[in-house]
């Protein structure tokens, strides 16, 4: 009766604990190639995201079971705490997918196969969870080596029968997530002074990696994370055609209407000089942006007509989802990057009591990381509280104030591209949505989300096109 066939991929409960699973070797060659050889792969993506799906719907997830181990575990460990395992070296051991599936994921236990090597990770903390995570890499099973063990007895308390306080304890030797680095470059290998010390990381370079779309039947869409040009003129047919062609083209930037990264079906709405689209990777269906069609890094460099427009913008969608009773969580960013930066503003229409918790967990985070986020004076623009100075600014609720704050352009700003979306997604109960990449979908059902989205603003709609025909 204790014995559970799990199949090959999902999430199921057992005695209160969450566990996922995914069965299977994850091969680059899906990544890399188109021919019929990457068919067996599409098999493995489909199971990728149905872990993802169900884990998503579970909230939080106590067990994670994989085949393989999470490619970049080794990067915190000196050359003599490697393990003795299968793969040679032992530092190519392991699966990218899988150890993104981890830091998107954030399972309390992680526990894996196929390496015939029985091998504990330190705790390491999540950037997308309070709670550590525990890696366990599992021997082979019947071996004789008593070391080896194939057998683990685990005694956990659920997440969901946890408190704050609980999730948050740290062991005292926890590290921080070894699959977040591209590079861990010491110029001692001495661990004196604790794991963590004389370790200069570098941090992975997401725009860098190997993702992208595959068309045709080899490939699944779910888990693009770079995506090709559409074709289609589609809504910029009449007067957003024109708009889009008024400024410099640029090919390097998603936001830029004119540029060919530009993903038109996520268009909502079109101005003069600003336009709403759906967010990629969105935390709940009606995730929307807000940006000028002309490419500015941040919103102190708008002009006084974009600066009018994204406010006419913003007015008409918190009327509309105001009269569905939700208010809006709005945040803009303007952060040092190596990438492309093209300001915009996030809104996140969520139910009115999700707006108090969303602001306390942004706080509480905030102070952890040494920002101070102070009320903006009634009437003042961001320039005349931080210059030109980075920053954060956020304004959760349709009558509250903004909340802006600097932010030292020499410090590590990495851990706050995501802090107003953690806060946002830990209030209303969906965590594992934190980071957008873990939220991508077909372009099939982006585009029926915001055709359901258009229909609610249609009546709010501040520039409605003239040619557009009644329905």
């Amino acid at each position: 009766p204790n014995l559970h066939y799990l199949g090959r991929a999902g999430v199921k409960e057992i005695s209160g604990l969450q566990v996922g699973y995914l069965s299977g070797i994850h091969s680059e060659m899906y990544y890399r190639n188109r021919t019929p050889a990457a068919v067996r792969e599409k098999t493995y993506q489909t199971h990728l995201q149905k872990l993802i799906k169900e884990a998503t719907a579970a909230k939080e997830l106590d067990v994670l079971l994989t085949c393989e181990w999470g490619q970049g575990y080794y990067k915190l460990l000196t050359p003599e705490q490697l393990p003795t395992v299968k793969t040679k070296p032992p530092t190519k051991a392991g699966s990218k997918k899988v150890s993104e599936i981890a830091m998107a994921l954030a399972p309390r236990y992680h526990f894996a196969g196929t390496e015939h090597a029985f091998f504990k990770l330190r705790p390491y903390r999540n950037s997308e969870a309070a709670h550590v995570t525990r890696f366990v890499g599992m021997g082979n099973v019947g071996n004789p080596d008593k070391k080896q063990k194939y057998i683990y007895a685990l005694n956990a308390k659920p997440l969901k029968g946890m408190t704050d306080d609980e999730k948050k304890q740290l062991p005292a030797d926890c590290t921080l997530c070894p699959y977040d680095y591209q590079h861990v470059k010491r110029p001692s290998e001495s661990t004196e002074g604790g794991p963590l010390k004389k370790i200069r990381l570098e941090k992975q370079d997401l725009s860098a990696l190997d993702k992208q779309r595959f068309s045709g039947d080899y490939g699944g869409n779910a888990m693009a994370w770079r995506w090709q040009p559409q074709q289609s003129e589609g809504r910029f047919k009449h007067r957003g055609n024109n708009r889009k062609n008024m400024f410099p083209k640029r090919t390097d930037c998603w936001f830029c209407l004119a540029s060919p990264k530009t993903e038109e079906h996520l268009i909502v709405s079109v101005g003069n000089h600003s336009y709403v689209a759906m967010a990629k990777g969105p935390l709940l269906p009606d995730h929307l942006l807000i940006c000028p069609i002309e490419h500015i890094s941040t919103s102190t460099e708008s002009t006084p007509d974009q600066k009018s427009e994204m406010k006419i913008f913003e007015s008409a969608l918190q009327k509309c989802y105001a009269d569905q009773r939700e208010e809006l969580l709005l945040w803009e960013l303007h952060l040092p990057t190596k990438g492309v930066s093209h300001m915009h503003y996030q809104i996140l229409p969520v139910p009115p009591g999700v707006v108090g918790k969303a602001q306390d967990s942004l706080m509480t985070s905030s102070r952890e990381l040494g920002l101070d986020f102070k009320p903006m004076p009634k009437g003042s623009e961001v320039k005349d509280v931080v210059g030109t100075m980075p920053f954060i600014r956020f304004k959760f609720g349709n009558d509250s104030p903004s909340y802006i704050a600097d932010v030292d352009p020499n410090a590590d700003v990495r851990p706050l591209f995501q802090l107003v979306r953690r806060a946002a997604a830990s209030a209303v109960g969906q965590p594992s949505r934190a980071n957008w990449k873990y939220c991508l979908t077909d372009k099939k059902e982006e585009t029926r989300m915001v055709d359901v989205i258009k229909h609610k603003f249609k009546k709010y709609e501040p520039f409605p096109d003239s040619d557009d025909e009644e329905g």
